[in-house]
């Protein structure tokens, strides 16, 4: 998702080192505080009572999550009912939140670049993370890249504070527009996991 965000930006540019550095900027900006862009439904106005409503978030929501548990049995003891109404689930939209920062991070620091990661997601629909240098154990590692609780915990209880304050209704509205993205039903997983135009979901989180 981050990366087509991306690709569509410079696709028509040639100069692909003034492309890559117009996307780092790019990247930088939507991820830089005080304003967060990448929360914000509205990019050129900040107004902080549409955070977390970015087609972004909504989109990864619905994808990665909705897409997979639509259409799951209820369960009245485990409060299911409650979930397809979209109460409760503020951890849910703080994993959208922190895999999209994650992404947005790793244009930034220019350890992922978009034409390489465009033809690897059309190839084999994964994006190769290099290694890079562990400081602490001073050898080449891919630790710091991963989308890991060691990595991204923190920030994701941050986000799901931050969404719990927000209040229920909220997260609840959240969860209805991720809902409508998928339509009248959710997609259901092909039978077929060989199918070669059977694309993961979770590649387009890039």
């Amino acid at each position: 998702m981050v990366t087509h965000y991306f690709w569509d930006m410079v696709k028509e540019n040639h100069d692909i080192k003034g492309s890559n550095a117009m996307v780092q900027d790019k990247a930088m900006w939507m991820i830089a505080p005080p304003l967060f862009k990448f929360i914000q439904e509205n990019q050129a106005v900040s107004n902080p009572q549409h955070n977390f409503r970015t087609p972004f978030i909504v989109d990864v929501v619905a994808i990665a999550h909705l897409s997979k548990t639509s259409g799951a049995v209820g369960i009245p003891p485990l409060g299911t009912e409650k979930l397809r109404q979209g109460y409760d689930m503020e951890g849910v939209v703080a994993l959208a939140m922190a895999a999209l920062k994650r992404a947005f991070t790793l244009y930034c620091d220019s350890k992922v670049f978009v034409r390489e990661a465009v033809k690897e997601l059309a190839g084999k629909k994964k994006v190769t993370l290099h290694k890079t240098l562990n400081k602490a154990t001073g050898t080449l590692s891919k630790q710091d890249l991963l989308f890991s609780h060691v990595n991204w915990g923190k920030l994701t209880d941050d986000y799901t504070n931050a969404l719990i304050k927000k209040g229920p209704e909220n997260t609840a509205e959240i969860i209805q527009t991720a809902l409508d993205t998928l339509g009248p039903r959710a997609p259901e997983t092909s039978k077929n996991c060989n199918d070669g135009d059977v694309i993961d979901p979770r590649s387009l989180l890039w």
